[in-house]
């Protein structure tokens, strides 16, 4: 890097097969995002790489997203009747590095089905301007490109129903993080997406009790926060399941450190004294539909493990 602070490198094979598609990274998680969705016919290797506007010649002003982006496999059924949705994805197929740069790729060896290309952004969430409504904050341009050695039918913008992003983010942690089990039937999940993204998820698999889970980030460095802060408390129902926070590095120049603590402590009831979930900050137009507790899959109940009502401290 003595001359150059990057460089990019062109795949080029003439037998292969390019799409493109345009989209936009939204600086809020919205109920209804669009996704590129292609069919595969025979088992075949696809590369995806994830594109967005190079700030490198002199007086530009474009912003440089975090990006990321995962391979979703898709059950073989046909859209929901009445929304024209997306169906929930069922496997995490594959996920790329999570970058503040101009592009990431990932590759898999897939076989025939269905898949979705989920890009994923979240430092943008951070930074919107006060006051503003969601539809006035800006949004970046971006491009998909899927490159195979074989066939591809695609279809770009395939609107998804809510959840569909939180459950994608759901099953590339149970891929690719790690689990923790500190009792009072709680697993709790950690992925991180290395260098820029790290996530933090709670599963409650108790039938009676609510939890309560504080998690401290405060001493996180260059980091910042879809729940706005590094201090959150959350009280989820019981057999529920939430992304509690997802943490990502602010500034590409300088080093960023993740450190955090939890303390998980099982209840009756909500801080409010009510059946339910509760959030502390509050969940807004922003990260509700990323941090709205979501129930545990039937295949995920797959226990239920007796322990006594105490309180847990991980750091």
């Amino acid at each position: 890097y003595r001359f150059f602070s990057e460089v990019d490198i062109c795949h080029y094979n003439p037998s292969w097969h390019c799409l493109r598609v345009q989209g936009k990274i939204l600086p809020h998680a919205p109920s209804q995002q669009k996704v590129v969705s292609f069919h595969v016919f025979e088992p075949t290797e696809v590369s995806v790489c994830l594109f967005q506007p190079s700030n490198r010649y002199l007086g530009s002003t474009s912003r440089t997203a975090d990006l990321a982006l995962l391979i979703l496999a898709i059950p073989n059924e046909s859209r929901n009747s009445q929304s024209s949705s997306l169906p929930h994805p069922v496997e995490c197929v594959a996920a790329s590095q999570s970058h503040i740069l101009q592009t990431v790729s990932c590759s898999a060896l897939l076989n025939p089905g269905r898949y979705a290309v989920l890009p994923l952004s979240f430092k943008e969430w951070y930074q919107q301007t006060p006051g503003q409504s969601l539809h006035d904050q800006s949004s970046i341009s971006y491009v998909i490109a899927l490159f195979s050695s074989k066939i591809l039918e695609c279809e770009e913008n395939v609107p998804t129903g809510p959840g569909f992003l939180s459950e994608s983010i759901f099953l590339c942690a149970k891929k690719n993080g790690k689990c923790q089990e500190p009792g009072l039937n709680v697993k709790l999940r950690t992925l991180h997406l290395r260098p820029s993204f790290f996530v933090i998820i709670c599963e409650n698999h108790s039938a009676q009790f609510h939890v309560n889970i504080m998690c401290n980030a405060q001493n996180s460095v260059n980091a910042c926060s879809t729940r706005q802060e590094l201090l959150c408390q959350d009280c989820i129902p019981p057999q529920h399941k939430q992304i509690v926070i997802v943490l990502s590095q602010l500034e590409l120049l300088n080093y960023v450190y993740y450190q955090f603590s939890f303390n998980v402590q099982q209840t009756h009831l909500n801080p409010q004294g009510k059946w339910g979930a509760y959030h502390t900050p509050h969940l807004d137009q922003v990260n509700t539909e990323l941090h709205s507790p979501r129930l545990l899959l039937r295949n995920e109940m797959n226990y239920e493990m007796n322990y006594n009502n105490e309180e847990c401290i991980i750091s």
